[in-house]
């Protein structure tokens, strides 16, 4: 009989953490360790939520993860925007991406998946602010959302090392 038990590898984040937080510029990095069906694994996200400053109303949350040189992720936006017309992301002033659909509406507010490819990750790396372009739903009026990527590079970076 053999009585050696195949050993699970230990998953851990750098020091030996089960969770960590770090702080990018204007992003967060959140990462973890996660028993799930496949087993133990890590996972890493980068995010950023603005806040209004008068009403302390959620305006946005960006929560972005690595994955194969691309980028795959969820933008919640607020209720009132026209599902039909989408958004537009925009890194600085470089041309626009091609409209995202809404995926959804929860609780929490109106539901956009990314998945953005390498071209657009490189410009998310050396730009200054991403903008999110949308329409109201009742006035046809546009609306733009800027989104901070002061640190994203960095934060970025480290959630792909932690992912290795």
């Amino acid at each position: 009989m053999n009585d050696q038990i195949a050993a699970k590898p230990i998953v851990r984040l750098p020091g030996g953490a089960d969770a960590l937080r770090e702080v990018h510029g204007d992003w967060l990095l959140i990462g973890a360790v996660q028993s799930g069906d496949s087993g133990v694994q890590k996972s890493c996200v980068i995010a950023q939520e603005q806040i209004h400053n008068d009403t302390r109303q959620r305006l946005l949350v960006i929560e972005l993860r690595p994955d194969a040189g691309r980028i795959k992720g969820t933008l919640i936006l607020p209720f009132g925007l026209s599902f039909q017309k989408g958004v537009v992301l925009q890194v600085d002033e470089s041309s626009s991406a091609p409209a995202v659909p809404f995926r959804t509406a929860l609780p929490m507010g109106s539901v956009v998946e990314l998945d953005i490819d390498a071209l657009r990750v490189a410009l998310l790396k050396t730009g200054r602010t991403l903008h999110v372009h949308a329409v109201v739903a009742d006035t046809g009026a546009p609306i733009a959302f800027g989104i901070s990527l002061n640190g994203f590079a960095t934060a970025l970076a480290r959630a792909e090392a932690i992912m290795k």
